[in-house]
């Protein structure tokens, strides 16, 4: 039997040349639930990267980024696998109606803030590069390059997405402000997380949150003066 991919003599499950499996197995019920298990279950699933990055948030990211690219789920599949889950909590639970006070006038910036609030997975992503940008700035002295930052913040950020969707549901559940705990919350989070990443030292975790804040509020204004510009673009 040969190699399918190159050709190699195949005397093992997998080929000695180029890694590939012997023989593909077949796709039935059992193949998807594994499939399912893979990305679900608490071996290097997403509960598994859940629980890590809650007790040891820092250390399971470094190790990521330095060691074991597979002792954790991708960066980007995480933040927006935790982005979709904040949606459909507030789809089936509404929390944000009493909280964001939707605007009636048609502009462009209107229209901008409807999106990053209707696109969270894309609007993290964005919002983490202006993160990871100020991060690398107050971390210059690390070591660490900003696509590697970047790697923390998506990690991060999706848990305190998640975070909060937790605490929007409970919001929407009773009627005590879990919404504005839960936001305390992912800030906190955010900034211990990160912090712990750069070394356990106190003066870290305030670097870590005023990176966080002056990246989010830089975001924020970027979409203010992008929607204002625009808005005097095409009035005049």
């Amino acid at each position: 039997m040969t190699c399918e991919n190159c050709q190699s003599t195949l005397s093992q499950n997998y080929c000695p040349n180029c890694g590939r499996v012997a023989r593909v197995p077949k796709i039935n019920f059992g193949y998807l639930t594994s499939e399912v298990g893979e990305i679900l279950m608490l071996e290097k699933g997403f509960f598994f990267t859940v629980k890590e990055l809650l007790l040891r948030p820092g250390d399971n990211v470094r190790r990521f980024i330095l060691k074991d690219r597979s002792s954790l789920i991708k960066p980007i599949l995480f933040i927006v696998m935790t982005s979709l889950i904040y949606s459909l909590l507030n789809y089936y639970f509404p929390f944000e109606a009493k909280y964001n006070k939707t605007s009636t006038v048609e502009n462009y910036e209107t229209k901008i803030n409807s999106w990053v609030m209707a696109n969270y997975g894309y609007s993290n992503l964005m919002m983490g590069v202006f993160i990871a940008y100020f991060t690398k700035l107050f971390f210059r002295k690390s070591g660490y390059n900003i696509f590697e930052i970047l790697i923390l913040i998506c990690y991060t950020m999706g848990m305190a997405m998640l975070l909060l969707g937790i605490f929007g549901f409970l919001d929407n559940r009773t009627d005590l402000p879990f919404m504005a705990i839960g936001g305390i919350v992912g800030m906190m989070y955010i900034s211990w997380a990160n912090g712990q990443f750069f070394g356990k030292k106190f003066r870290n975790y305030w670097k870590a949150f005023a990176a966080y804040i002056i990246g989010t509020v830089t975001f924020f204004l970027g979409v203010f003066l992008l929607g204002n510009a625009l808005d005097v673009i095409f009035k005049a």
